[in-house]
């Protein structure tokens, strides 16, 4: 987990007003009135051990967390989340999920976490469940084929976490063209294109940077990217290590100092080039600023 330089943004634990937004199948998206969240003692993660669980299955779909729900679907070549928006009724889709999204996590859950002796959930989401427009990023905001609505129970999940003193780990668990070609990257394909596609790797940079602008008063963690296949070679390494600069930059300069940023090795190892890039290029953009920042508080020429 990387430790953000200390400059600015809202103080940790500072109660924040969040809304509630929901999405239709077109990408736009309408936003309640806020609602104050309730307050949290800030975590130190230098001192203390992080003790918690994962809420799988819940708001990304895995057919090995949650058979029941394909089982339900009533056809075999429903896969994943992905084959679930593509090949089943649209409006029938759209029960099933908000009967599971509804029912798979409660508040019960968050009670029990927290009497568990647990201190943090860790919640997965996919890039088609973040409302983005227009004014958000120059990229497609469709979520097709994925059917979206999934944004206002996270907004839940989190105020449950804060109102029983958890602290919170949101992971984008799907990019646009599969990261992996997991399923629970949304879609399972044996040719994943996320890496690939300046395009996908634009709109995952804009979803970390929207989710960082509206969320920074309700999580504590944002893992940039689930599992992305470093394994698969050169360019997809290239990419990641990129995506993890850019989007590093973009909750920084979102939410500044308040949420931490996970990021992971993408199946090369943490001694293997992509972290070590990382930490170079990162020390290196940093001296860059404090240098343009000195020359530009030298005197000019007498």
């Amino acid at each position: 987990m990387l430790n953000p330089p200390t400059n600015g943004g809202h103080k940790p634990g500072e109660p924040e007003a969040t809304s509630t937004t929901s999405q239709s199948g077109d990408g736009s998206s309408t936003t309640s009135s806020p609602t104050p969240s309730p307050t949290i003692q800030p975590f130190d993660y230098s001192n203390d051990k992080i003790r918690g669980v994962n809420l799988g299955g819940w708001l990304v779909l895995e057919p090995w967390i949650t058979p029941s729900v394909f089982e339900r679907t009533g056809n075999t070549d429903i896969v994943d989340e992905y084959t679930l928006g593509e090949l089943m009724d649209r409006a029938d889709a759209e029960r099933l999920l908000l009967d599971h999204w509804e029912s798979w996590i409660t508040e019960d859950d968050f009670i029990a976490i927290r009497e568990a002796g647990l201190n943090h959930v860790r919640i997965p989401l996919g890039y088609w469940s973040v409302p983005l427009t227009s004014d958000d990023t120059s990229e497609s905001t469709s979520p097709d084929p994925y059917v979206p609505g999934a944004w206002t129970y996270l907004l839940r999940g989190l105020t449950w976490a804060r109102k029983h003193g958890i602290h919170t780990i949101v992971d984008i668990h799907g990019a646009p063209l599969s990261q992996n070609g997991y399923d629970n990257s949304g879609q399972r394909t044996g040719s994943p294109r996320w890496a690939l596609d300046s395009a996908a790797v634009a709109r995952t940079v804009a979803t970390v940077r929207y989710i960082a602008e509206n969320l920074g008063g309700m999580i504590d963690v944002l893992e940039l990217l689930n599992e992305p296949a470093g394994f698969r070679g050169d360019d997809w390494a290239s990419a990641i290590r990129q995506y993890w600069l850019d989007g590093y930059d973009a909750v920084r300069d979102a939410a500044g100092s308040e949420i931490k940023i996970m990021i992971g090795d993408a199946f090369l190892g943490v001694n293997v080039s992509v972290l070590d890039h990382f930490r170079i290029s990162y020390a290196v953009s940093l001296l860059t600023r404090i240098l343009h920042i000195a020359l530009a508080e030298l005197p000019g020429p007498t």
